[in-house]
């Protein structure tokens, strides 16, 4: 743009920055360093005064715009409520689905009650879709504590019941694995509820991303289970399934 010299760099983005920030953020040092870095890197040149963006530097122009470009297209539609209850809820289905499936095959009821537990959460899904819909969050988050309460209960008497039972359990290499699966994506789920719910102020979310926490002890629990199955110690399992309700 023909400000190719120190100085009127110095005075350009003094202003700019000035005029968009209200405050002063960036001083001649900073100004130098940045281009002596150009002109360590080879993406700077310099005849007399004049300062000259070579061939690398405009490339790596390109590819930064491109990047950032990129970053904020992803940011806009994923760091957002409705991207991560959409997530949410994609997770869910599949981690209930493969719970229930491989739970019932090996007749795990640790793993069963763990999969209603990941079905529930779905309704809780639609609950926090319902509050941010209304503007109703903290009205969202006493229905999730009072929703889980019922769930806890009717899980709890189940569980029970599966005590009293003590069916044998086969522990196959698959329930292993739908469960260190589960522990990476609930890991994540909590992860971006978080960085979602502190940015927009939201108490549900923040709320059940505080409650998504206990499914990482949940699935700890359930691999304790199939480890003691492995020995017949099958009530531990349903011991385990008491424990998550």
């Amino acid at each position: 743009e023909g400000i190719d010299t120190k100085m009127k760099l110095y005075e350009h983005l003094d202003a700019m920055f000035s005029s968009s920030l209200r405050r002063r953020t960036m001083s001649s040092l900073d100004v130098d360093e940045s281009l002596q870095h150009g002109f360590n890197e080879g993406l700077l040149s310099q005849t007399g005064d004049q300062i000259q963006i070579t061939d690398a530097g405009i490339e790596a122009l390109r590819s930064g715009r491109l990047q950032i470009e990129h970053t904020s297209y992803w940011m806009q539609r994923v760091l957002t409520e409705r991207g991560v209850l959409l997530g949410s809820a994609i997770i869910l289905i599949l981690l209930s689905f493969l719970k229930l499936w491989v739970g019932y095959s090996i007749q795990s009821n640790a793993m069963i009650t763990e999969g209603l537990e990941n079905f529930t959460d779905l309704i809780v899904v639609g609950i926090l879709a319902l509050s941010l819909r209304y503007r109703k969050d903290r009205l969202g988050a006493i229905a999730i504590i009072i929703f889980m309460l019922i769930t806890g209960f009717a899980l709890g008497w189940s569980a029970i019941g599966a005590l009293l039972a003590n069916e044998e359990i086969v522990v196959t290499v698959y329930a292993y694995w739908v469960e260190f699966v589960s522990l990476a994506l609930n890991v994540m789920l909590i992860f971006w509820k978080m960085v979602v719910g502190r940015n927009s102020g939201n108490l549900a979310l923040l709320s059940d991303a505080k409650e998504d926490t206990t499914h990482l002890k949940v699935g700890g629990g359930v691999i304790l289970g199939l480890t003691f199955s492995i020995f017949g110690f099958y009530f531990v399992d349903a011991i385990i399934a008491l424990s998550i309700s």
